[in-house]
């Protein structure tokens, strides 16, 4: 039996004509597993009992195949988490699963398509976000060391990379701004950070200043004019 494949972005995803059956270690994994934009995890499998955790293993491997859950091997061990596709299946169908039903896609192939999309659009916004944070975290860090080097500047390394961060880091506006709004690039927040402080608040007000704003463009439209 063909089974549906994971959607892509872009992709019209024809609703498939295929039920999804699905063993009763296949549910218990997609109910139990943690979403895409968690760490992997290991799973716990028995190693007292060999038929069982061969099933797990086999319920792990059919669970990949079909797209339902990403699988790393790490020190040794076997590392999931669910893929975007698998978490849109559980929360659309997690009755079903809870009851060991086959899944009919059904009315509800909409649903989850449309949960997919959403969820994908979430995803993305929170790993610009997450990158916006780390930037910043460590600007302030570097901020820190640099103000605290004891009238030793050696030992600060003077790379343009630290020289960016650290203007970062000194802007008020950039720091103090929702991370959700900047864009998760060095070069973009480091040519923000030369704009007029006053200038630099209007937009962040007006919200000029979106995550996918790029370098060329900073310079472009403001940079020039100042």
């Amino acid at each position: 039996m063909k089974h549906p494949r994971a959607p892509v972005a872009n992709d019209p995803i024809p609703q498939p004509q295929k039920r999804l059956r699905l063993g009763k270690h296949e549910r218990r994994i997609l109910l139990g597993a943690k979403g895409p934009s968690a760490d992997y995890a290991t799973l716990a499998i028995p190693s007292n009992d060999r038929a069982a955790s061969e099933a797990v293993r086999r319920a792990i491997r059919a669970l990949h195949r079909r797209g339902l859950v990403q699988v790393i091997r790490q020190d040794g061990k076997r590392l999931i988490r669910l893929s975007l596709f698998g978490l849109a299946v559980r929360e659309a169908f997690r009755t079903q699963l809870e009851r060991g039903e086959i899944i009919r896609w059904g009315r509800n192939w909409k649903k989850l398509r449309d949960f997919l999309f959403q969820e994908r659009a979430r995803l993305v916004h929170e790993l610009l976000r997450r990158s916006v944070v780390s930037i910043r975290s460590t600007a302030r860090d570097l901020l820190d060391l640099d103000q605290n080097a004891w009238g030793f500047p050696e030992t600060i390394e003077s790379s343009r990379t630290v020289q960016k961060l650290i203007a970062v880091a000194e802007c008020k506006s950039l720091m103090k701004a929702d991370p959700a709004c900047l864009p998760p690039d060095l070069e973009t927040l480091y040519q923000l950070s030369r704009l007029p402080a006053e200038l630099l608040e209007r937009l962040l007000t007006a919200g000029a200043i979106t995550p996918s704003l790029q370098e060329h463009q900073v310079r472009n439209r403001w940079q020039r004019r100042h």
